[in-house]
């Protein structure tokens, strides 16, 4: 809990940094032509999930998020591998856990945002 008081503005930064440059501006035109191709998609609902996902996976210590909190952490306090194993392990498994959120939302459709578009 120190680690996120610590570092949270930081890693909010640098999160959002990495989501709006990478993934929102690689997977939006993919996602017009995926709703071109097959009807029954909502571009609306993919956009929205798409967004939230990705904001859920940017914690992951595979992403440059997550790396970028771990590093962080190690080079401000003295680290034992275990404790940076731990580290790791609940990142992942953290991401892994918002993005299975995420995926059950979009199958209740919580993105469709009540049929607003």
């Amino acid at each position: 809990m120190e680690m996120l008081r610590t570092f949270l503005p930081q890693i909010s930064l640098l999160v959002l940094i990495a989501v709006i440059a990478v993934v929102m501006p690689t997977l939006y035109p993919i996602s017009a032509e995926i709703c071109q191709r097959f009807a029954s998609v909502n571009y609306v609902e993919m956009i929205a999930a798409i967004t939230a996902t990705s904001f859920a996976a940017a914690i992951s210590p595979l992403s440059t998020g997550g790396a970028i909190i771990m590093s962080s952490y190690s080079s401000a306090r003295e680290t034992t591998t275990g404790e940076m194993n731990k580290m790791f392990y609940t990142l992942f498994l953290l991401s892994v856990g918002n993005v299975c959120v995420n995926v059950l939302m979009s199958a209740l459709g919580v993105f469709s945002l009540g049929g607003l578009f």
